[in-house]
């Protein structure tokens, strides 16, 4: 995967054939081994993924639309991923796309206030496994918004279930 441009993999898999409409990925990621580790896994899953290394291209490339589901890092040069969120919020003129906070700063952040704050699909915190990630995007994306969303495995270490009511 080249960062800026679109990967997308000839496989596709359940809920994204029932939809017939592309699911576009955009990954917010300023490690760049990070971002293509998540890119490869992502489109694996049959998704295309488009990279970009901070905060401020990924608002720039979500203001010209054409994005599914957003992937955005917490810590990021010029645009933090919560600057992100903000500026979203504060533009009427872009839908944010459902969002996956990735984060390092695991006991410094209230995860729960910020799904809450930016009706995120959930906070991720690093290490996770990039196959997991993919595997609860192509669940989201199947899954109506009204219904709770359920892991086999805790998204942040893998070790317990939840639901996230997304209502």
């Amino acid at each position: 995967m080249i960062d800026g441009e679109r990967t997308r993999s000839s496989t596709t898999h359940g809920p994204l054939e029932m939809t017939h409409q592309p699911t576009t990925v955009l990954i917010a990621e300023d490690d760049p081994v990070f971002r293509r580790v998540m890119g490869f896994s992502i489109a694996r899953c049959g998704l295309t993924v488009e990279s970009v290394g901070d905060g401020e291209a990924a608002y720039q490339r979500l203001c010209r639309g054409g994005i599914s589901f957003l992937i955005t890092d917490h810590q990021m040069p010029v645009c933090t991923g919560l600057e992100l969120l903000d500026r979203l919020e504060a533009n009427p003129d872009i839908k944010a796309p459902p969002t996956i906070l990735c984060t390092a700063k695991g006991l410094e952040l209230d995860s729960k206030g910020l799904e809450t704050q930016y009706n995120l699909v959930t906070v991720m915190h690093k290490p996770f496994s990039p196959r997991k990630l993919g595997e609860l995007i192509l669940q989201y994306i199947g899954t109506s918004r009204s219904a709770p969303l359920t892991f086999d495995k805790h998204p942040h270490d893998g070790t317990s279930s939840e639901a996230i009511d997304h209502g």
